[in-house]
């Protein structure tokens, strides 16, 4: 449920990407709109029915995330919020960034391994170790700074569906 004072302080409902909610929410917490998650309040929606749709529907998802982030991450970077807030938008808006870079990834492994057959106990603990060490962070990074759910009373008025 949005207020209608959030939606015009925030610009509008835009319509330059596939994701416009995920788009006008982000806005809206730079112009300093809170929201708050009430998980007693269900929406009915319809899941697609045959399984070409589902994936144009998270072809869709995708592109529009990427097209919010570089709309809106440097604003969000040069913004006043906090540091914490910073990296989960990061992560937020970047996660479909990691599939190319997987395809990648994979490309590079056969001559890494041809490369790793030749080399010694010593050069593969050199490379591997901080590989592993680095290839491990961003998931305990993303449990830490997962966002905790805050029960609130209703009427708290630092949400948008409390605030006037």
């Amino acid at each position: 449920m949005w207020r209608r004072s959030a939606i015009d302080e925030a610009g509008g409902w835009e319509h330059d990407t596939l994701t416009e909610d995920t788009d006008l929410s982000y806005r809206a917490q730079l112009k300093g709109w809170k929201f708050l998650y009430l998980q007693d309040v269900e929406c009915p929606a319809e899941l697609p029915v045959e399984m070409t749709a589902f994936k144009t529907q998270q072809a869709r998802w995708a592109k529009g995330l990427i097209q919010v982030s570089k709309k809106i991450l440097p604003r969000v970077l040069k913004s006043d919020v906090s540091r914490h807030q910073k990296i989960e938008a990061v992560y937020h808006l970047t996660a479909n960034i990691s599939y190319p870079l997987m395809i990648v990834l994979s490309v590079l492994l056969l001559p890494a391994m041809i490369i790793r057959f030749y080399q010694g106990w010593f050069q593969m603990l050199y490379i591997d170790l901080p590989c592993s060490w680095l290839r491990r962070s961003p998931f305990p990074a993303s449990i830490w700074f997962r966002k905790r759910t805050v029960s609130e009373k209703a009427g708290c008025g630092r949400c948008s569906i409390c605030r006037s």
